[in-house]
């Protein structure tokens, strides 16, 4: 009974014991990228807003002449080739099983994603600017996109 009793009260009293959720529970990752350690300084920033244009180029530039011409508006005239059949004249095309397409979409809101990251990150307290204007114009690029 006494050994039955003490097992209750130890139980008890662990019980109330714990962690602080602040320190022990807080993940702190040094051993890959996230948000928090990537952009630290203008430097870095500047490295993520140089892939914003790249991804922006890579619209115009792309081996894949479906989603490059579809920036510059071509089918969009209907004197535009009226006797074919294809991507630009048969608007039927343009749905959800159109892979370059999805492509086409998932390019951009990669580069919305990246870029509301880059302005989130820009107002952590512990980025190092060398000015106010520094931090103004990555987020005045990282805006455009």
């Amino acid at each position: 009974m006494k050994r039955i009793s003490f097992i209750i009260v130890a139980i008890f009293s662990l019980s109330f014991l714990g962690c602080k959720k602040d320190s022990f529970l807080r993940e702190k990752p040094s051993d890959f990228l996230t948000i928090d350690n990537a952009f630290l300084n203008a430097a870095q920033f500047r490295t993520g807003l140089n892939y914003l244009y790249y991804r922006l180029r890579e619209n115009y530039i792309s081996d894949d002449a479906d989603t490059r011409t579809v920036h510059f508006g071509s089918g969009a005239d209907i004197n535009f080739s009226q006797n074919e059949q294809n991507v630009w004249t048969n608007y039927s095309y343009l749905n959800g099983n159109a892979g370059w397409l999805r492509d086409l979409f998932n390019r951009q809101y990669e580069m919305i994603n990246n870029a509301n990251n880059i302005l989130k990150q820009s107002e952590n307290p512990e980025v190092k600017w060398a000015s106010n204007t520094e931090k103004l114009q990555i987020q005045a690029e990282a805006r455009f996109f």
